[in-house]
């Protein structure tokens, strides 16, 4: 009976690894096998399904004369593919760089499927006819390896998948392990059930990384909404200064006006105060000007008087130093009367004449002893006194 079983499990196993088993290089592979031919007549028969299959260092040439376009993904479409795990094959990413594509991204697709931006993009032969984005050789090389490594990754995960599961079965094997009577049927069950719970276990998975997403999607959302909300509320505000500044024009501009205005008579009052500061000055300056020409007047008239003065008093010192000199001649020829300085009396008895100098002194003492009210004239008679005093120096 344990024969009978292991022999039912081993079967069932046997069924399920022969219908779960087609990797995809078998999905891939054509029905049409190619025999041993040229390496360029090798080349020339691959088509697009038998890419991936070419080894990891072979390289598609240029031939001569051909005018073949490349190509690797739709406008808009992403270059890299999701990994079926964390890959540490190429920590450095020499086996494709990283470098942007702004053709290749798929947030700008709407922008370059516009019909001028189209146009102009196919017209620079940047894309082909039914939009795709035209690549070199080298790119087209480079993707091709790149893809080819991750469906190598891809049949290294499924086969090792399969190892498990065979080796859970194997384990399953054991009598002690396996209920009485089980069958293929109820294997069969208990396989699909456990597929089911993976199913379900990645359907959840899946369904929890769509509502992550919504989420953002929704948090984005939101945030432009508060935007949209905050500038409709500026546009608003705006909107009611307007209207206020439209209702109050006519004020606005009779403040304006009433400023002006004050303006106006505050410079008005500047102006009229500076005037009349100017004609006070004119003024002071025309009084003190007639007060000096006065003046000056007045100092003429006086020194004109006290020239004349001097005049009148100058000639008569002439006639009487004349008259005196006349006296004196008398004096000198007249024999009966003696020399002055002797001290001798006229024959008449009168006391004899004064010489000359002594008539002189005595003519300026009376000139000078006349009363006069001008400062100028006493202070010339004080002059004439005190020269008047001076010894003689014929005398001396």
């Amino acid at each position: 009976m344990a024969g009978l079983n292991r022999r039912m499990l081993k079967a069932a196993m046997e069924h399920y690894l022969s219908a779960g088993s087609q990797t995809a290089d078998e999905v891939l592979r054509p029905e049409e096998k190619l025999g041993e031919i040229s390496h360029r007549q090798q080349l020339l028969g691959i088509g697009p399904t038998r890419l991936l299959e070419m080894p990891l260092g072979a390289k598609l040439p240029l031939l001569p004369g051909s005018n073949t376009l490349f190509y690797r993904t739709n406008l808009g479409e992403k270059l890299y593919q999701p990994p079926s795990g964390f890959d540490l094959g190429d920590p450095y990413c020499r086996l494709m760089t990283t470098k942007y594509r702004s053709l290749h991204d798929p947030h700008l697709r709407s922008y370059y499927k516009r019909k001028n931006n189209l146009r102009r993009l196919k017209k620079g032969g940047y894309v082909t006819n039914d939009n795709k984005v035209v690549c070199t050789l080298k790119e087209f090389n480079e993707y091709r390896q790149y893809l080819t490594t991750l469906k190598l990754e891809f049949e290294k995960n499924y086969m090792r998948e399969q190892k498990m599961l065979e080796k859970q079965i194997t384990k399953l094997q054991d009598p002690n392990l396996l209920p009485e009577g089980a069958d293929t049927s109820h294997f069969r069950e208990w396989l699909l059930r456990e597929e089911r719970e993976n199913l379900q276990d990645r359907e959840r998975q899946i369904r929890n990384r769509y509502v992550d997403m919504i989420n953002k999607e929704l948090e984005k959302i939101k945030c432009i909404a508060e935007e949209k909300h905050l500038l409709q509320q500026a546009e608003e505000e705006k909107r009611q200064h307007e209207k206020k500044k439209k209702k109050q024009p006519i004020l606005h501009i009779k403040m304006e006006e009433e400023w002006k205005q004050k303006e106006m008579l505050l410079l008005l009052k500047i102006g009229e105060d500076v005037k009349r500061e100017a004609r006070i000055e004119e003024l002071r300056w025309k009084r003190r000007e007639e007060k000096a020409k006065k003046k000056r007047a007045v100092l003429e008239k006086k020194m004109a008087y006290h020239m004349r003065k001097l005049q009148e008093h100058a000639y008569q010192r002439v006639e009487f130093e004349s008259h005196v000199k006349c006296l004196n001649k008398m004096l000198s020829e007249d024999p009966k009367i003696k020399n002055p300085g002797d001290g001798a009396t006229s024959p008449s008895g009168h006391p004899s004449l004064l010489n000359k100098k002594d008539i002189s002194k005595s003519s300026l003492s009376s000139v000078t002893s006349q009363p006069t009210s001008d400062p100028v004239m006493n202070k010339t008679r004080g002059s004439l006194k005190v020269g008047s005093h001076l010894p003689d120096r014929s005398q001396t």
